[in-house]
């Protein structure tokens, strides 16, 4: 309620590719990710490596007719991944002077893709936790 954006992302492992393959689809150029200075800073030349495998780790499929087991291991190290993905994102919006928090759809078992991502502007962010309505983004 009350953002510019609110997205549950999908389709993890397109974001992080070391090579372009755009025979799969829409995918993104060579290391396009991370896309925030935070993030490719924090990791360094030898990370990006490591965020293309964690961005295909969060690609977590359901089984047979969408089940999946939301307390197993490989969820919960994907649902880990995604967040990791997702936080690169947030850095990236507040680069642009948005404000954003990630969330997780209720209960996480209703869908392997459950994160969350919500940014607003940050001056609207700003003025709406300022002005005591007591809104949240």
């Amino acid at each position: 309620r009350r953002v510019a954006a609110c997205i549950v992302p999908c389709c993890y492992g397109q974001v992080a590719t070391l090579k372009e393959d755009h025979h799969r689809g829409k995918g993104t150029s060579a290391m396009m990710h991370p896309c925030s200075s935070a993030m490719t800073d924090a990791l360094g030349a030898a990370g990006q490596g490591a965020f293309a495998w964690c961005a295909r780790s969060a690609d977590f499929t359901a089984g047979r007719g969408g089940e999946f087991d939301a307390a197993s291991d490989g969820f919960l190290t994907a649902l880990r991944c995604m967040q990791t993905v997702d936080v690169d994102r947030l850095w990236w919006a507040k680069e642009q002077d948005y404000n954003g928090k990630l969330g997780l759809l209720s209960p996480p078992g209703c869908s392997p893709k459950c994160s969350v991502v919500r940014i607003s502007p940050l001056a609207e962010w700003q003025f709406r936790n300022s002005s005591g309505d007591g809104s949240s983004s």
